[in-house]
């Protein structure tokens, strides 16, 4: 987006942290000297398989991991300071490839982290608890949970073994435990969502969400404090205060310790 790069400065000069999630696909050695320039402090590349194949074929472009790669060398050159890591979500189809991937990582001087999240329901299809046992999505979620706990029993052992890279705290790891022996479980701990107070996600359209379930509390267009403040704004939190549904951004990006 052609004003990415200011908008990060600006939020960068406001004294926030400033973290971006990218494909690396189209980084080039030019892109990354305007990140660099921009002062972002943080950008995680998501990367879902150590063979090149596995990766092109989970994000349907041939070259996508080489272009990763490409990537991650590029914005190392162009910054230092600039921290850098994989992100990369625990399925099916890469299962087997998780543990040389922390591996690489951990060996890799251009890289500061990897952090892992579960798989969860593809975005855009019909919600339905029982999404994991479609046929369509066989070679997304595991087949073996036995074998998947394995490798994250294994993962929070290289963690506490000299794997200081590996940046999921143990509670995640073992909540990922849970969530694939028994996704149709609660996994909310506590009786209130932090949906309410977490944080806030803006829309395309620049439409505001406390939670993406619910209705939109206003858009960037008005007055913030107004907006999050607002009646509305407050009957979406009563709403959220009350909700019992199963949600597995808990899992991952809202995860409780």
């Amino acid at each position: 987006y052609r004003d990415s790069f200011t908008l990060i400065k600006m939020i960068d000069d406001f004294g926030f942290n400033t973290h971006v999630t990218s494909n690396g696909y189209i980084i080039n050695d030019s892109i990354a000297k305007k990140i660099a320039e921009s002062d972002l402090e943080n950008i995680g590349i998501s990367l879902d398989g150590f063979n090149s194949q596995t990766h092109d074929y989970l994000r349907g472009r041939s070259n996508s991991s080489t272009r990763t790669m490409n990537a991650i060398r590029y914005l190392r050159s162009a910054s230092s300071k600039l921290i850098i890591g994989i992100i990369t979500i625990i399925m099916e189809k890469n299962k087997d490839e998780i543990i040389p991937l922390v591996q690489w990582v951990q060996e890799n001087k251009d890289l500061d982290y990897i952090n892992f999240q579960a798989i969860m329901q593809p975005f855009g299809e019909k919600f339905g608890a029982d999404w994991y046992r479609k046929d369509i999505n066989k070679e997304l979620w595991p087949q073996d949970i036995d074998k998947i706990c394995g490798i994250l029993d294994s993962l929070i052992k290289l963690k506490g073994n000299g794997f200081p890279k590996i940046g999921n705290p143990i509670s995640q790891l073992e909540t990922f435990k849970k969530y694939f022996k028994a996704p149709e479980n609660i996994i909310r701990r506590n009786p209130i969502c932090s949906s309410i107070d977490y944080g806030i996600r803006i829309n395309y359209y620049g439409g505001i969400h406390l939670c993406q379930s619910y209705n939109l509390i206003g858009d960037i267009f008005h007055d913030f404090r107004e907006t999050y403040y607002s009646i509305g704004a407050q009957d979406v939190r009563r709403q959220i205060i009350s909700c019992k549904k199963n949600c597995h951004m808990l899992v991952n990006c809202m995860q409780e310790d």
